[in-house]
């Protein structure tokens, strides 16, 4: 006897399921752009170019200068040894002394108190002025003739004799007042060379004063007299 087996059926599929619906594909809509928007823009982009341009030039492109290397008090002597140079842009180059005029600078009188790295001008360097009548006289002085304070152009001081004739006698010493015009230093004696401003009758008494070495130098504060 012969057995027959059922054929398998296969499992019949239904359509459609398990797929992910269609999208809805919609046509693109293009975008309205301002054209006073896309100038603005591109003059934005130019401005900000040159000014980048200006500022990169400005600062890459340098001029020497003098300066002082080293501090000088006002009314002190600049001498070749201050002198320096720095580099300094070009736009601010025309308000300090260019290195080619250094030549003009040393023996000039210091207008204001100089730090290290100051650029010099013709505004912070020159000659004190001072009256047409007086007479100007030096005198070289050890540190022990003259105050250890700093003495500045312009200060009132009081040159008093140190002659022993004058401390024998127990008369007053004379004192003579007078300006302080420019202080400087000997680099050969290593004395200090104070100038003063004095009256013309009394010049001569001091110019003695300096020659003999009998001298000190005071220096007046406000409120006092010789």
């Amino acid at each position: 006897m012969t057995t027959t087996s059922a054929a398998t059926t296969p499992e019949k599929r239904v359509r459609g399921k398990g797929r992910a619906p269609k999208r809805q594909q919609h046509s693109p809509v293009a975008a309205k752009i301002n054209p006073m928007l896309i100038a603005a823009a591109i003059a934005l982009i130019v401005v900000g170019a040159l000014a980048g341009w200006y500022v990169l030039n400005t600062q890459s492109t340098t001029t020497a200068v003098v300066t002082i290397t080293q501090d000088v008090p006002r009314g002190a002597e600049i001498s070749t040894d201050h002198l320096g140079t720095l580099e300094v842009n070009d736009a601010d180059a025309g308000n300090y002394i260019a290195v080619a005029d250094a030549n003009t600078v040393a023996g000039r009188t210091a207008l204001t108190d100089l730090t290290s790295g100051t650029p010099l001008t013709d505004k912070n360097t020159g000659t004190l002025a001072t009256d047409e009548a007086a007479a100007i006289v030096g005198l070289p002085l050890t540190a022990a003739q003259m105050p250890s304070t700093n003495i500045a152009a312009g200060d009132t001081v009081s040159v008093v004799s140190t002659a022993s004739n004058s401390a024998e006698s127990g008369s007053t010493p004379i004192s003579i007042d007078a300006t302080v015009f420019s202080i400087r230093t000997d680099e050969t004696t290593g004395l200090t060379i104070v100038d003063l401003t004095i009256e013309p009758d009394e010049a001569r008494t001091v110019a003695s004063m300096a020659a003999s070495g009998d001298v000190a130098l005071v220096l007046l504060g406000a409120g006092e007299t010789a």
